[in-house]
């Protein structure tokens, strides 16, 4: 009796299999929208509160990169889904938010980039990249809209 009771006392129990893996990747994606918020926050309301638009804008775009690289950290630290693809564009916003910072375009320029970033959208969201705009037939609405704003007049 004593020898089977130590016996049992000695089986050990099997693990259960882990559906989730290592961590949540929810509080991962939580916590790096809340870093990059927090630091977008710090970064336009008291480091450089008051400055040109280039300058908030690119420490907007600085905040949401550090966001994004911790997403790529986090993931790859605390789960077993990384999260690799945030890394270009998070990137990409990082170069982008240090030219605006570093070179200090005109709002003249600022304006012209704007202009060409909301006709390479279009060209991207309608399918036809590369491919020359082609005369809107979505409706006269649109067409009235696009071509009587007055930021398109003064863009030109």
């Amino acid at each position: 009796m004593e020898a089977s009771a130590k016996a049992a006392s000695t089986v050990a129990l099997p693990e259960v299999e882990k559906e989730h893996g290592r961590g949540h990747i929810g509080l991962v994606v939580l916590s790096s929208i809340a870093g990059g918020l927090i630091l977008g926050l710090v970064l336009v309301l008291v480091v450089f509160a008051g400055g040109r638009e280039d300058v908030i804008t690119g420490a907007a775009l600085i905040a949401l990169a550090f966001g994004m690289l911790m997403l790529v950290a986090l993931a790859r630290r605390r789960t077993d889904q990384p999260q690799s693809w945030a890394l270009a564009p998070a990137l990409g916003l990082a170069v982008a938010g240090l030219a605006l910072l570093i070179l200090g375009p005109s709002d003249r320029v600022l304006g012209r980039l704007g202009w060409s970033g909301r006709s390479c959208s279009h060209s991207l969201s309608s399918g036809r990249c590369g491919v020359p705009a082609a005369p809107c037939t979505t409706g006269r609405v649109e067409r009235f809209s696009i071509r009587h704003s007055p930021s398109w007049r003064s863009s030109l």
